[in-house]
């Protein structure tokens, strides 16, 4: 009666292995796609796009918690800009709520006419550069009922101090998603996923080349971008992946162009000043000069919040992938 009991509870042990094996076999066979890039270039924004267009949203509770850091960063953001100091009593204020007198700050500063000349030095500040967008809607944002909208989710700021995954189904394709910090103490993590992978999409903030790191000020973000994305097109272990170049913010990029000088920041640029196209030729170059890559590198002008856009992009970026991930199969 024991051996039977042995033999029955041996085979079901058998078959879970078994059935381990052949999910691990079909996972490794599932596209990988890694998310890399400096902070703040728009790596999270992208991941929601794709949750927004092929995931199933967001969550109650991820809005819930969206709800507490757009507060959050409003009341940085007026402290950062001055409205307050930082004694104020508005800095006592809950993360589940916005006063009327700090709503009443914020829509005096927004309907002033310097609003958008304080705006334009916004870089100077620790503030993200969706402030204005949440103080336009500050009435809607403050209001007892309020739950952020896809938008406000996709305008939502928060630097990624860690790696997630994210597992979408789309057409029938099971794609892994790593999204990882891309602060300077970060990146040394981003080694072990290079082995895992078939897709790196790397991404930059066309608008940061007047801006500079959060984590060391003497150096320019749109320079530190340009460092890294050269070690990753040319990191031996990643010679053989398909490499996406995303120059992201573009609708930022368009409005800063014309009154900051791309020049003052990149001496050798000699296109005409407030150019748009030009100003991305120049970047674009700088970039695609750092590869010694025997294959193409794809790139894509983007603004992950603008899901209309992405949608389109996303789409392009999906069909390449699969069609990749068919090759490897030995289907085609």
């Amino acid at each position: 009666m024991a051996d039977a009991s042995e033999k029955k509870q041996s085979k079901k042990v058998e078959e879970f292995l078994q059935a381990e094996r052949r999910r691990f076999l079909k996972e490794l066979k599932e596209p990988k796609i890694l998310i890399l890039g400096s902070s703040d270039s728009g790596k999270s924004t992208f991941l929601k796009q794709l949750k927004i267009l092929h995931g199933s949203g967001f969550s109650s509770m991820e809005r819930i918690e969206a709800k507490k850091i757009i507060f959050h960063n409003v009341m940085s953001a007026i402290k950062q800009i001055g409205l307050i100091s930082s004694d104020d009593d508005c800095q006592q204020e809950s993360v589940n709520e916005l006063s009327k007198r700090t709503v009443d700050f914020i829509v005096k500063f927004r309907d002033s006419p310097d609003v958008h000349q304080i705006l334009e030095q916004i870089g100077d500040y620790t503030v993200p550069l969706s402030t204005f967008y949440f103080f336009t809607n500050i009435e809607r944002v403050a209001a007892g009922d309020y739950i952020p909208t896809d938008e406000d989710m996709l305008q939502v700021r928060q630097v990624t101090q860690s790696v997630s995954e994210t597992i979408f189904e789309i057409d029938k394709l099971r794609l892994h998603i790593y999204d990882v910090s891309g602060l300077r103490m970060h990146r040394s993590h981003w080694l072990k996923y290079f082995d895992e992978v078939m897709t790196v999409i790397f991404l930059v903030a066309l608008s940061s080349y007047d801006q500079v790191l959060l984590e060391d000020p003497t150096v320019n973000r749109m320079a530190d971008a340009i460092v890294l994305f050269d070690q990753i097109a040319n990191h031996p272990l990643l010679q053989k992946l398909e490499l996406m170049l995303f120059f992201n913010k573009k609708d930022i990029f368009e409005k800063k162009v014309a009154k900051s000088s791309i020049n003052q920041y990149f001496p050798e640029y000699q296109g005409k000043h407030g150019s748009i196209s030009q100003g991305f030729k120049f970047f674009k170059g700088k970039f695609l000069s750092q590869s010694k890559r025997r294959f193409p590198i794809v790139v894509h002008l983007t603004c992950c919040t603008d899901t209309s856009m992405m949608k389109s992009i996303i789409s392009t970026v999906i069909e390449g992938i699969t069609k990749r991930n068919v090759s490897h199969a030995g289907l085609c």
